[in-house]
Formats: C-alpha cells, sequence, structure tokens
C-alpha cells in the first residue's frame, strides 16, 4: 500500500497537486485507478473488485434475467404477430389453433397424483371442489408450455439472437463426475444435493435436456450438500464414483431421497452393482468427504444461495427449471457460438 501511495504522490505533483489530475492519469493503468483515498492513502479500483468478490454475482443475475425475460417477451409477441401475418390470420386466432387447441389436457392420473400431494393441506374442503381446481391449475400449466415451445419454435426458426451480454461465472476445472463430451459447446455445471426434492426433479429434467442436445451438451456434478445425511450421500456418490458408478448411484440416491440413513446407502450400492467390501471401506473412511467440502466452498464463491443451482457455460440458472427455460439458454449459447464462428 505505501508503494501505491508514494506512486500516486508523485503523480499528484507531475499533475500540479489534483487528485483528480492523479486519477486521470492513471487510468491508462486499470489495476492503479483511484476508488477512494484519504491523506497519503488510495484505494485502487482493483482491490475494491477484488473485496467486491461475488458479492454481486446475484444482483447481475437477476438484472440480466428481468432484461431477458422482457426482451424475450417482447419477441415473442413480434413472432406471434409475424407469423399470423404470414398466414393471413389474427395473432388471437393463431394462438387458438397452435396454442390452446394442441395443449393436452391434465390426465386423470396426473389429477389424481397431483391430488395425493396436498391431501393433507386440502382435507377439510370438498374432494370434487379441490379436484376441480387441480384440473384447471394443470390445464393453465400446460397451456402455457404449450405457448412457450411454440413461441420458442418461432424463434428458432427465425434464428432469434439476444445481444445482450449475459454475466458468466467462472467455475473453475476440477475432478467431478462427468457425462457428455469435452468437446462439447455447452457446458452444464450443476451444484445439486441428494436429499433437496426439487433437486431430484431437476435430475429428471438433466435428463431430458441430454437426450434431447446429445453430443452438444456436457454435464458436469458438484455437490452442495447443507445437512449431515446428504452430506454422507454424496460421499457414497463419491465412493461409487471410485468404482466407475457415479450415475448410477446418482439417480437411485435421488430415487430414494427419503432415506439417506447409512445402512441404506450401503444396500444401495449392492443394488447397483458396487463391490460391497470396497464401497463400506470408502464410506466409513470418510475419505470422499473432502470431495463436497471443496464443492460446497466452491458453490459458496460462486454466491449459490440454494440448490439446485446451474451454470451453463457460466451463466447462472437457480432452482428446478422446467425444461423450455433450459432450452432457451443452451439454444442461445449455441447460437451466440455459431454466430462468434462466422464473425471469425
Amino acid at each position: 500500500m505505501w508503494r501505491q501511495a508514494t506512486l500516486c504522490s508523485i503523480v499528484i505533483l507531475i499533475c500540479g497537486g489534483s487528485l483528480a489530475a492523479c486519477r486521470s492519469a492513471s487510468k491508462n493503468k486499470p489495476d492503479q485507478e483511484i476508488a477512494a483515498a484519504f491523506g497519503e492513502t488510495r484505494i485502487t479500483m482493483k482491490q475494491l473488485e477484488e473485496r467486491v468478490g461475488n458479492r454481486l454475482v446475484s444482483v447481475k443475475n437477476q438484472e440480466y434475467a428481468i432484461k431477458e425475460s422482457v426482451l424475450r417477451e417482447m419477441a415473442a409477441e413480434l413472432l406471434v404477430e409475424q407469423e399470423a401475418a404470414r398466414r393471413g390470420l389474427s395473432s388471437k386466432r393463431l394462438i387458438e389453433q397452435e396454442v390452446d387447441a394442441k395443449a393436452t389436457p391434465p390426465t386423470e392420473i396426473e389429477i389424481g397424483a397431483y391430488y395425493e400431494r396436498v391431501r393433507e393441506r386440502v382435507k377439510d374442503r370438498p374432494k370434487d371442489e379441490v379436484l376441480q381446481e387441480i384440473a384447471q391449475g394443470l390445464g393453465q400449466q400446460k397451456r402455457s408450455e404449450r405457448h412457450a415451445a411454440f413461441t420458442r419454435e418461432l424463434a428458432v426458426r427465425e434464428g432469434l439472437r439476444l445481444f445482450i451480454e449475459p454475466p458468466r461465472a467462472v467455475i473453475g476445472s476440477v475432478s467431478a463426475p462427468t457425462r457428455g463430451s469435452a468437446d462439447a459447446p455447452v457446458t452444464i455445471v450443476t451444484f445439486s444435493n441428494f436429499q433437496c426434492p426439487w433437486c431430484s426433479r431437476a435430475a429428471l429434467t438433466l435428463h431430458e435436456i441430454e437426450r434431447h442436445y446429445g453430443d452438444k451438451l456436457r454435464v458436469i456434478y458438484r455437490h452442495y450438500p447443507y445437512r449431515p445425511e446428504a452430506q454422507k450421500a454424496a460421499e457414497a456418490a463419491s465412493c461409487a464414483d471410485e468404482q466407475g458408478k457415479f450415475w448410477e448411484m446418482h439417480d437411485k440416491l435421488f430415487a430414494t431421497q427419503t432415506d439417506l440413513a447409512v445402512p441404506k446407502l450401503k444396500e444401495q450400492a449392492v443394488e447397483v452393482g458396487l463391490n460391497a467390501k470396497s464401497f463400506e471401506e470408502c464410506l466409513d473412511s470418510n475419505r470422499r468427504a473432502k470431495d463436497w467440502q471443496r464443492d460446497l466452498a466452491d458453490g459458496e464463491r460462486l454466491g449459490i444461495t440454494g440448490t439446485p443451482a446451474f451454470f451453463i457455460n457460466g451463466r447462472l440458472l437457480s432452482g428446478a427449471q422446467p425444461l423450455a427455460r433450459f432450452q432457451e439458454v443452451v439454444d442461445d449459447e449455441l447460437a451466440r457460438l455459431e454466430a462468434s464462428a462466422t464473425e471469425h
């Protein structure tokens, strides 16, 4: 700090004693640009940015998410208007044909399954009334999904590109379970937790995404467990990884996540075909705790506040997002990469 203060003091003398002149002179050297000063002490912009670190990650992502959402909404409206004009229809009539008529109604099985999940909360209300509300709600959800799918079809066909630049986190390279080619243009790093029900849902969505994009996509799994049982489950997955069966254990843990006690973990290891003795030695030794401890620290550094969290080529996507949302971001990344390759 003394050397920085002395350097700036010399510049002040050269510039005629003006701090403003000192700041102006330091602009050619970004590492020395002044953020604050008192007496002979200077705080540079570089020092400020280093201290801020990832504290603004969530704010930057919120700002981008709002801008992106509004931009996509504007584009969707114009795409629908353009398509309606092409077909000689009104926008309302086009939506009736492509959304209302094609949105599949919820099945009795779907309605019944949803009712079972909320049964305890609605036990004082007439069942028929609740079932009707559930049917309406699921119907609206399916209509929204079809509307999103239709506007996405138009966006892909017309080559929609977004030119606002998303914030990207630098994840860093570590040894972690991976699916897909290292040469894939899009990488999804997922921070997840085997005890989290939303993570279980998101894992199924990721399977769909992988099937859809094939060799264009690579998925990397990172642990983010909060509680002791989830932490031990993370160790169990790492121990399975030693025998080349991380993803089999991954799927098994999410399928039976209500019981993550150690005896159950050992049963599941046998069920996925692991060598029981080697697995138990690994799990009981706690030697793979370092994996989730490292991932947890990295996640905190990246500003993660909950699970699941996904970084798609460094772009943060939080929560168990619907399939269409993942497709939007992946398609946008592929379009950006294609445009960049064309320009160069």
